[in-house]
């Protein structure tokens, strides 16, 4: 039996995947940046995990052969099976999660302590990363 990537990481959970992995990519590059240019790193690789996170949830995420493929409403499979749905809903929701978490961080940019944006940054990309999987949750 052949997996797909679709099956392995449900587009659902795709952008949630991309958002913690920016957390993590923010936290370590404040620790490894320079001063003087680890606040402009540390906005621009947030709103670049937003915006591919975006793209992702745009583009539908990745699809391999299964039923979510053919029919967006059925259930993803893997093992979040019972946990998440593929449907326009559940991407809108994420959209607008997204679209408000690039909001409030070009809001909020001037208003950052130069000396350690991380920690606004990294919290930002989580709490989106557990919107958006809360978005596309099946049951709470």
């Amino acid at each position: 039996m052949e997996l797909g990537l679709g099956q392995i990481f449900p587009s659902t959970a795709m952008p949630a995947l991309i958002l913690a992995g920016g957390a993590l990519v923010v936290l370590v590059v404040e620790l490894a940046a320079p001063a003087g240019r680890r606040a402009g790193l540390v906005l621009g690789l947030t709103a670049a995990a937003l915006v591919a996170a975006g793209l992702t949830v745009a583009a539908g995420g990745p699809s391999g052969p299964g039923p979510a493929a053919a029919d967006p409403g059925v259930t993803v499979p893997g093992p979040s099976a019972a946990r998440l749905v593929d449907d326009g809903v559940s991407r809108i929701a994420c959209g607008v999660v997204l679209a408000a978490a690039l909001v409030s961080l070009l809001i909020s940019a001037p208003a950052l302590d130069p000396g350690e944006p991380a920690a606004f940054s990294a919290l930002l990309l989580l709490a989106s990363a557990g919107m958006s999987l809360l978005a596309g949750a099946r049951t709470l």
